[in-house]
């Protein structure tokens, strides 16, 4: 849609809302955009690539990285996340699965993450706390942050 053609729908929407221009850096990102989904078309270009690599710089979850979250209470769950897509303030994470393996003592286990064995959909977070270690909010209970090791260690009662 042009500029006047917008204008045109907004003044027949009642002016209801403001008129926005996107700037060229904006319009280039929009063209750009890369969705995961399965079928769609995915658009790459230089342009991409370097804003992916400023993003990664800026918070620290660049694509393919594996966050892991440990939640519970009683006992210590395990979960694994992959980033595939990372903007400025978001990520996209899709839940992975683990291999578990039994830990020395009975209810304990080791688990590691199996890269790209997606098990969930994407979903999108808000990184947080970008200047010390980068973390996301997966729910009320849980939060998650990259791995510093493969091995995380985790309790269960089965």
């Amino acid at each position: 849609m042009t500029r006047e053609a917008a204008k045109v729908e907004a003044k027949k929407a009642g002016n209801c809302s403001f008129t926005y221009y996107l700037s060229d850096a904006e319009v280039e990102a929009l063209a750009t955009f890369r969705t995961d989904e399965p079928g769609d078309a995915e658009m790459t270009t230089t342009a991409t690539h370097t804003a992916q690599t400023a993003t990664a710089e800026a918070h620290g979850l660049p694509v393919g990285t594996v966050l892991v979250s440990s939640w519970g209470y009683g006992q210590t769950n395990i979960d694994f996340y992959e980033v595939t897509k990372a903007t400025a303030k978001t990520v996209m994470i899709r839940p992975i699965s683990l291999a578990k393996e039994n830990g020395e003592s009975w209810g304990t286990y080791t688990a590691t993450p199996k890269r790209g064995e997606f098990t969930g959909d994407a979903f999108r977070c808000k990184v947080q706390d970008p200047h010390s270690q980068p973390w996301v909010k997966i729910n009320s209970f849980a939060m998650a942050r990259p791995i510093d090791e493969e091995a995380q260690h985790g309790t269960s009662y089965a």
